[in-house]
């Protein structure tokens, strides 16, 4: 299996601060988006993979078939963070670079292309979750339902949404719509689905998006970049609070659910049956 990664909006990023004459962030900028590919091209290596490419904020990488789940979902945690990317993936490089432009200019965030090689090739969305879920989503629904994780060292999502009315959410991917449910899952030590909320606005930019950290931020987080701005914000609105014991990680996998939960993506019918369940 071969993998294409691209930064979302990276050029543009670059000459704003060179056209604003912020050599200081542009220097700052660079350092952490190398860093970012070099830990990414190290994992993939680690795991049996092979470079092809990895440079600027490019990498093409051929992955082995055997472990391609766990490798994937490795590749979407590193990639999470302060910067977007979108991926194309294949069994073919052709098609992994096809899903990448695919991906790119219709905003879904990961993209696999199947049929390069019988030139019937066709474009499905990865939902991303640990199951790798290929459906496509649910058009007579209208609203959607997504699951995102929080690190709870890094952010007080239960004493954000207890003080606050909305709370600004970086928003990785664009799919994401007014009116869907976002479920948030918080991570060690909680490692349980806590909140359910209602998106009122997207596409918000970060120079519009409430970044102040209202006291919710740990001050010497383990990781400093782990909260550093990103491009655009989504507003969430609150439902309800679910108890840590509720929709725990062990509840999930109990309907189904394997492999851990990474990045932004639709919910899935397992997740979103043991939702379901408790919510009734």
């Amino acid at each position: 299996m071969f993998i294409a990664i691209d930064g979302d909006a990276t050029g543009k990023k670059l000459e704003k601060m060179i056209l604003d004459n912020e050599l200081d962030e542009l220097t700052e900028f660079s350092i952490r988006l190398q860093h970012k590919i070099q830990t990414v091209s190290e994992y993939i290596t680690a795991n049996h993979g092979r470079i092809i490419i990895a440079g600027g904020d490019n990498i093409l990488a051929e992955i082995p078939s055997a472990s391609y789940n766990s490798v994937l979902n490795g590749v979407i945690s590193l990639v999470d963070g302060s910067f977007s990317f979108s991926i194309g993936i294949s069994e073919t490089a052709q098609g992994a670079y096809l899903g990448l432009k695919y991906a790119k200019a219709t905003g879904i965030r990961i993209v696999r292309a199947e049929g390069f090689s019988n030139a019937e090739l066709c474009f499905n969305q990865v939902n991303c979750n640990s199951a790798m879920d290929m459906s496509e989503p649910d058009k007579t629904k209208g609203t959607e339902a997504w699951i995102i994780p929080c690190n709870p060292n890094l952010y007080d999502v239960f004493g954000a949404f207890r003080t606050l009315k909305t709370v600004d959410w970086r928003q990785m991917v664009k799919a994401i719509e007014p009116g869907d449910t976002v479920y948030i899952y918080t991570g060690k030590p909680v490692q349980a689905i806590t909140h359910k909320c209602r998106v009122v606005e997207v596409d918000i930019p970060h120079a519009l998006a409430d970044t102040a950290d209202h006291g919710f931020e740990p001050v010497n987080p383990r990781d400093p970049h782990a909260l550093q701005p990103v491009e655009w914000y989504m507003r969430l609105e609150l439902i309800k609070e679910y108890e840590p014991n509720v929709l725990t990680f062990a509840k999930l996998v109990e309907h189904g659910l394997t492999g851990r939960i990474m990045g932004q993506r639709r919910t899935g019918p397992h997740i979103q049956a043991a939702i379901d369940e408790v919510d009734g």
